[in-house]
């Protein structure tokens, strides 16, 4: 998921994604990452096909909360890893 500046500045948004994050794990995602060093506009949610509407919601509504812009989500279908020919 990503999201756009709050208006509250950077520390909202981190406040804001970190709030979604903890709301998301809870709804049925497995783990949550942060790219980077620190929490910034990004989030890597891994979840179940099944939870993924649960999920959505509950962050959609901890974006609300937080008053930050509902995130878009990036689905990424994960492919067989690359092998090194010789």
């Amino acid at each position: 998921m990503t999201a756009r500046r709050a208006t509250g500045g950077a520390t909202a948004t981190a406040t804001a994604l970190a709030t979604a994050v903890h709301d998301a794990l809870r709804a049925g995602a497995w783990s949550a990452s942060w790219p980077g060093q620190r929490p910034g506009r990004s989030v890597l949610l891994l979840m179940p096909p099944d939870r993924r509407a649960a999920v959505r919601a509950a962050v959609a509504e901890a974006c609300r909360r937080g008053e930050v812009p509902v995130p878009r989500f990036l689905r990424i279908a994960v492919a067989d890893a690359a092998r090194r020919e010789d």
